[in-house]
C-alpha cells in the first residue's frame, strides 16, 4: 500500500528557507530513509519561500500520525517557519 506524508514550512525570510532546504537536503542525502521511501522536496510555484517535502511509502503498516522520519523532520522545521504535517492513502481510481 501506498501513503504519503506531506511536511509544509512558510518561511518569509530567505535565510531560513536556505537553511530549511540544506537540512532537508541532508537527511536526503544521508538516506534516513529506508529502502520504501522516496523523497521529494518541492517549493511553492508562486511564494518562493514555501517549502514541502513530500515522503512517499510503500509499505503495509501505515502510520496514521506519521513516521518518527517525518516527525523528525516537522520538529527541525518548526525552527523555520509555520509547519504542517499530514498523511494521505493513495486511492485507486478504478
Amino acid at each position: 500500500m501506498i501513503w504519503l506524508e506531506i511536511i509544509s514550512c512558510r518561511s518569509v525570510d530567505s535565510k531560513k528557507r536556505k537553511a530549511a532546504k540544506k537540512i532537508l537536503e541532508d537527511l536526503r542525502e544521508k538516506r534516513v530513509l529506508t529502502a520504501k521511501t522516496e523523497v521529494t522536496l518541492c517549493h511553492h510555484a508562486v511564494l518562493n519561500s514555501d517549502l514541502a517535502l513530500i515522503i512517499n511509502h510503500n509499505d503495509a503498516c501505515i502510520e496514521s500520525r506519521g513516521s518518527e522520519v517525518g516527525k523528525l523532520v516537522a520538529t527541525i522545521l518548526e525552527e523555520y517557519g509555520l509547519v504542517s504535517h499530514s498523511v494521505w492513502i493513495e486511492e485507486s481510481l478504478v
